[in-house]
């Protein structure tokens, strides 16, 4: 918290790093991402997310697929991973979930940030 009196606090310039010495990854997870949805929370996912690759960090945003999209790419300095919505009612949920965590057992994030 800053107080009258006391200076800023430092902001990172070259990223962070983990315990074992490389670049600290996070995963940003949203429902939907540009170029297609531009409403608030994916322009600011769209911006956090380049930001913090911008300052050093490794960013995979992981989100569902919409058509004509592929479904890994790069954006800027960061990775998207889309996930096709498939199956129906609550199962569609489960298996969209399940994908997701396969994706964070790949990439083995030092921090999860979801987005709503």
């Amino acid at each position: 918290m800053l107080e009258k009196g006391h200076p800023p606090p430092k902001i990172l310039t070259q990223g962070c790093y983990s315990s074992n010495g490389e670049k600290m990854k996070i995963a940003i997870l949203v429902g939907f991402f540009p170029p297609r949805w531009l409403a608030g929370t994916e322009l600011a996912t769209y911006n956090i997310a380049s930001l913090l690759a911008k300052r050093g960090f490794e960013i995979h945003v992981i989100t569902s697929l919409d058509k004509g999209l592929p479904k890994r790419s790069k954006e800027e300095c960061f990775c998207v991973h889309r996930l096709r919505l498939r199956g129906i009612g609550f199962l569609k949920v489960i298996i969209f979930w399940l994908g997701i965590l396969l994706i964070l057992k790949r990439i083995k994030p030092d921090i999860v940030h979801v987005q709503s």
